[in-house]
Order: structure tokens, then C-alpha cells, then sequence
């Protein structure tokens, strides 16, 4: 098991809340995988946008070498605050015309829209008390945006997202 590399968990994100994330010089739309490298630090006239911050914290290089051992793969603890509480995942989450806000316009279901995010994100259904459990959730709140908020943000947080065999 190994995590994703930066490029791949990017997109990933992007792709299960519908949201493409902005570089710098790229069209929008333009996925991280199709990045030559990160905007290197030295480029002080370019702000970074929140994607190039993202793909830096989690070891995409500049690409000042021809190798990949210009790659770091190791996990940091400003990883982890990405994942939790990071720029980029809240704007991807709070968008107004992201997935969730194309599935609650749609008018589906709570069960309709859980699947929907499950398949989005892990590439299955969920189980019977998965499926218990998010609807449960979805049943008490008062906004529902924020319970699929949250489910989303827990969907992406799981191990089953983050790595890959």
C-alpha cells in the first residue's frame, strides 16, 4: 500500500467533488497530472494558487531534474492539516456548483446522493451500515449541504481514498 502522489490525489479530489482547481498560466480545468512541475519557489513574481501550495506540501518536484528522485514521498504532519483543514479541500467542498450542489438541485435522495458520493470517491457502494449511518446523519442535521459536506470530507479522508495498492 502506498499513498497517492500529489498529482493523483488532486485530481482525485476534483474528480469526486467537481470542482477543477486553478494554476497558474493553465486553462481551467487543466489537471495536475498534465503539470511539468510545480511553480518553483524562486518565481516570486506568480503568487502560488491554492493547487500549486496543495502539490507542493505532498512532494510534487519542480522538475529541475530528470528523475524521479527529485520526488519526496515521505508523509508530513502539513499533509495531514491539508487533508483536515487545508484551502484547497474547503474550497473544493464549499463550492456552490459543485457535485453536491448539482445532486441536492437534482432533487435526489439522501440514499441517492450517498451512493452517488461513494461511487465518486471509493468506487463502490456503500455497505449496509455505511449507507445507515450517512443517512442517519443526513436525517438529524438542519443543513443538509454541510452533512454531505462532512460525508464527502470523511470519504476523502479514508484510507480507502488516500491509498492505493
Amino acid at each position: 500500500m502506498r499513498p497517492l502522489q500529489a498529482e493523483q490525489l488532486l485530481d482525485a479530489l476534483t474528480q469526486v467533488t467537481g470542482v477543477p482547481v486553478k494554476f497558474n498560466g493553465y486553462p481551467r480545468g487543466m489537471r495536475a497530472a498534465q503539470l511539468p512541475g510545480v511553480l518553483p519557489e524562486r518565481r516570486r513574481d506568480l503568487t502560488p494558487t491554492e493547487g500549486e501550495l496543495f502539490l507542493r506540501r505532498f512532494g510534487k518536484p519542480e522538475r529541475l531534474l530528470s528523475c524521479e528522485c527529485e520526488r519526496s514521498d515521505d508523509t508530513t504532519l502539513e499533509q495531514a492539516f491539508q487533508l483536515l483543514t487545508g484551502g484547497v479541500l474547503n474550497q473544493l467542498l464549499s463550492a456552490p456548483d459543485n457535485r453536491l450542489g448539482g445532486l441536492l438541485a437534482r432533487g435526489k435522495s439522501n440514499r441517492e446522493i450517498i451512493e452517488e458520493l461513494y461511487l465518486a470517491s471509493v468506487s463502490r457502494l456503500p455497505v449496509p451500515e455505511e449507507l445507515n449511518a450517512a443517512c442517519a446523519l443526513m436525517e438529524r442535521s438542519k443543513d443538509r449541504r454541510a452533512a454531505l459536506e462532512d460525508i464527502v470530507w470523511g470519504l476523502v479522508n479514508a484510507k480507502e481514498f488516500l491509498l492505493r495498492k
